[in-house]
């Protein structure tokens, strides 16, 4: 069984996600909850997910939360979505916005799309991608104010995280691959990394990912605030 919630209203977004999960809990009280994001995506194989047995037969229900921003996450996603909507587990992809061709694959086999679209005019906020730029050209300054202004404008701190892995990660694939196909990744961004990794020796942007797989899972364990543990990090650059 498959369903997408996808839309500029972050917050209405999961709400609505948190909202369809309740309900299927209700169904099905039993089943195992497992979320699963653009950074954790590669370390499971989709097809076992799809056709994998529970134990003692539990039923698995899968959010799929922004894989989308990693391109080769969304190709095997769509492929498979015929495959999702026939599996005995539940899968919920969430996701911001989804072009119309994307959309259309989703209308043939989910089983309830939810839209959730602002309907007035946002305020303006940081756009992230900013921040990725300011941790590609190692700038510390503009990478702490552009921080404190996300903050401000209400961007969450596990979306900061999330850009920040991404921009660390793809400057790691520029570095030990050769063009932007083999490194999974838009050429756009792919040429952007290979500038931006003349500012990082191979072991420092290897800390770094380090560091920021750590503090994700030690934050979501408890151990710290992620908020904190990020300004941390951005000044220690």
């Amino acid at each position: 069984m498959l369903f997408l919630v996808y839309g500029t209203d972050e917050k209405g977004a999961r709400e609505k996600t948190h909202a369809v999960l309740q309900g299927l809990f209700l169904k099905e009280p039993n089943a195992l909850h497992v979320s699963i994001g653009s950074q954790t995506f590669e370390s499971h194989s989709l097809d076992e997910l799809i056709g994998g047995q529970g134990l003692f037969g539990q039923k698995y229900i899968f959010l799929f939360d922004h894989v989308f921003e990693n391109e080769v996450a969304k190709e095997e996603v769509v492929a498979r979505l015929e495959r999702m909507k026939n599996s005995p587990h539940v899968f919920i992809v969430l996701e911001r916005i989804l072009n119309k061709t994307t959309l259309s694959t989703f209308e043939k086999y989910s089983e309830k799309i939810y839209p959730v679209i602002l309907r007035n005019k946002p305020k303006t906020r940081t756009d992230i991608f900013y921040l990725a730029d300011a941790l590609g050209g190692r700038d510390k300054k503009r990478l702490w104010t552009l921080f404190q202004k996300a903050r401000g404008d209400g961007v969450s701190d596990e979306e900061i995280h999330g850009i920040l892995f991404w921009q660390a990660k793809n400057i790691a694939l520029a570095k030990t691959t050769k063009s932007a196909n083999e490194a999974g990744i838009a050429p756009f961004p792919f040429q952007k990394s290979v500038n931006f990794s003349k500012n990082y020796k191979d072991e420092e942007i290897k800390d770094i990912l380090r560091k920021l797989t750590r503090m994700f899972h030690d934050s979501h364990r408890g151990a710290y605030e992620l908020g904190i543990a990020l300004e941390r990090f951005i000044l220690r650059i």
